[in-house]
């Protein structure tokens, strides 16, 4: 899985029913490694979510929470003091002439 409860998590692909979801940063409240999703007809990993504003929710209403599937979030989290960040490091330059 890729998140955990008490993450903050970028939606990186939104549910059908909440496209406006995509992009926003939303809380983890609770993970489940075999969440039943109607909608798309199978048990997956899902993560129960607080988006910052409501959403459809899971029943078809307005919600301030929802399971979204654990593959549509990317955890913000300090990666530890062994982590490298790529940008930090010095990349060749190459030059295309026509």
């Amino acid at each position: 899985m890729n998140c955990k409860p008490g993450d903050l998590a970028i939606m990186i692909s939104a549910p059908p029913r909440n496209p406006q979801l995509l992009g926003t940063i939303v809380k983890v409240l609770k993970v489940s490694p075999g969440f039943k999703f109607e909608e798309f007809g199978g048990v997956f990993p899902g993560c129960l979510v607080r988006p910052p504003r409501t959403a459809w929710g899971d029943n078809g209403k307005l919600s301030d929470t929802g399971w979204v599937q654990d593959w549509r979030l990317r955890p913000i989290r300090d990666p530890g003091d062994d982590a490298k960040d790529g940008s930090l490091c010095p990349q060749p330059l190459e030059m295309v002439l026509p």
